[in-house]
């Protein structure tokens, strides 16, 4: 049991590599809309990013408050396909640049899209303290059973183990909100010349780190094993 662990641990722990390391990333392109006319453009805020406030008095008289209202999102783009081959160039006296935005914050009118962003993240960041805090809990288990000796025993094997598990859990959370909410974006966002994608930019540590702890876990077991069949030979 504990070789048919480790061995499927391995596997898992050198995919994970490899996607890290040669950076194989989970991108997908949305059909946009074709033939809608769109443009970028550097104008005045529309006052659909305002809610008027309560009467303010100033020099001259009362007047209208205006409060900015609006949610700021962080993502990632790339350009749409373009027939004349067009490209977004900087020019300032002879320099002259092709620009290629790759991640942007973007500002969207409150109540133009639900609280869909809001509800994962709160559900997100919950889940998140909660595996944190029990993977604190089990690293200090861990370093008191160390500390007292006892390495090559079931018990520490089983909270390395756990350890892992969490970690790995908290990339899977954390890749699985972000994708849901960006796919939610891209079905509901259109922009001009650009368009929404999804990339991954989870940190892969982690799971890696935890994959390497189950891995542990089971070299741990596989050496108490041989240990106690040492020890019965004797």
């Amino acid at each position: 049991m504990n070789k048919r662990k480790l061995k499927s641990y391995c596997t898992l722990f050198v995919i994970a590599l490899v996607l890290s390391v040669f950076k194989i990333n989970f991108n997908f392109r949305h059909s946009f809309i074709t033939g809608s006319e769109s443009e970028l453009e550097f104008g005045d805020v529309p006052a659909s990013f305002y809610s008027v406030s309560d009467t303010t008095f100033h020099e001259g008289g009362y007047g209208l408050h205006q409060v900015s209202s609006y949610k700021s999102y962080q993502i990632y783009v790339r350009p749409k396909p373009v027939r004349d081959g067009r490209d977004l160039i900087s020019k300032v006296g002879e320099q002259v640049y092709r620009l290629k935005m790759r991640q942007v914050f973007i500002d969207v009118p409150e109540g133009q899209l639900t609280d869909v962003y809001d509800i994962c993240m709160i559900i997100s960041y919950s889940v998140i303290v909660i595996l944190i805090l029990w993977i604190l809990i089990l690293a200090l288990k861990t370093a008191r059973s160390i500390l007292r000796g006892n390495v090559f025993v079931t018990r520490v094997s089983k909270y390395l183990e756990k350890t892992g598990i969490l970690l790995s859990s908290l990339y899977l959370i954390q890749f699985s909100v972000s994708y849901i909410f960006t796919q939610y974006l891209i079905r509901n966002i259109e922009l001009a010349e650009y368009e929404v994608v999804f990339t991954n930019d989870t940190n892969q540590m982690y799971i890696l780190t935890g994959l390497a702890l189950m891995i542990i876990s089971q070299i741990i077991l596989m050496g108490k094993d041989i240990k106690d069949e040492h020890d019965l030979t004797i």
